[in-house]
């Protein structure tokens, strides 16, 4: 397996979904009892767990018969022929491993909570892309990426770098998770045509392509919001409601009419949110 091989399996954008949680999580943990090292060995985890996702799904895609030369947003060396399905699902053994050793180191130092979130987030991965009935194929897809890499993932984050987690660290996860539930929306977008002639019945499959586009947008809107709210409500500090820089790009979602570009546009919001409120909540410490 040569490198570029390997990096397009890992699908570089997509770690968008995973720089927000830890930075913002890393931001709520800021302070005194803050670890450096342990934050680091979180992120190393986080990103190892989100490149295994993506190489199970573009393993569970090609089994499935899902895929085609055709099909956007994947790697492609499967069905191109280039490395044999037995190869990928060995590397995606070998990422969750590495993961696995990150984890119990985090779990050494803060206990069994992080186990529990940890197991969590593995059986997640398992069940989002394996198995006869994946939820990726699923109207429940959106909810549960919302879930893992929202509100579980920034306090899981927040515990591994501080020991603790606060109510603002979940009310944060919320809007991070709803951020993160935009990128998938926008995925299915992309992809709703061929997920619904392979049998997909995704939550965008069935609610329409203009009715998804609404969900994006209120998705995306309400992530962006979300935070200044929490600042109001004294949940998070006042310069938390630097994330409502993001709403114009919420406004290019909504005037965006190809749907291939609603992904990257999803991402680079998450990122930026993730980013800008980050940088609010070490501002206002």
């Amino acid at each position: 397996m040569s490198w570029r091989q390997l990096l397009r399996l890992t699908r570089l954008p997509t770690l968008a979904a995973t720089a927000a949680p830890v930075l913002v999580g890393g931001a709520l943990a800021a302070g005194r009892q803050f670890s450096w090292p342990l934050w680091l060995v979180m992120v190393a985890v986080a990103v190892l767990l989100q490149i295994g996702a993506n190489v199970i799904n573009e393993y569970a895609d090609f089994h499935h018969g899902l895929d085609s030369r055709e099909s956007a947003g994947i790697a492609g060396v499967l069905v191109s022929g280039e490395l044999s399905a037995g190869r990928v699902a060995q590397l995606a053994v070998l990422i969750f491993l590495l993961a696995l050793g990150g984890g119990l180191v985090l779990v050494a130092a803060r206990g069994w909570p992080l186990l529990a979130m940890g197991l969590l987030a593995a059986a997640g991965n398992g069940l989002y892309s394996l198995g006869p009935r994946p939820l990726s194929a699923s109207v429940v897809g959106e909810a549960w990426v919302f879930w893992l890499m929202g509100p579980l993932e920034v306090i899981a984050v927040q515990l591994a770098a501080s020991g603790q987690v606060t109510v603002g660290g979940l009310l944060a996860g919320v809007a991070v998770g709803l951020l993160t539930a935009a990128i998938l929306v926008a995925n299915h977008l992309r992809d709703r045509t061929q997920d619904l002639a392979k049998g997909r019945r995704t939550l965008v499959g069935r609610l329409g392509e203009r009715r998804g586009k609404v969900l994006l947008i209120i998705l995306a809107a309400t992530g962006v919001v979300l935070p200044a709210l929490w600042m109001l409500l004294g949940a998070l500090p006042p310069w938390s409601a630097l994330s409502l820089l993001a709403l114009p790009l919420v406004g290019g979602l909504y005037r965006e009419t190809e749907s291939t570009r609603l992904l990257p546009s999803a991402a680079r919001i998450d990122l930026i949110v993730g980013g800008v409120l980050a940088l609010g909540i070490l501002i206002g410490r």
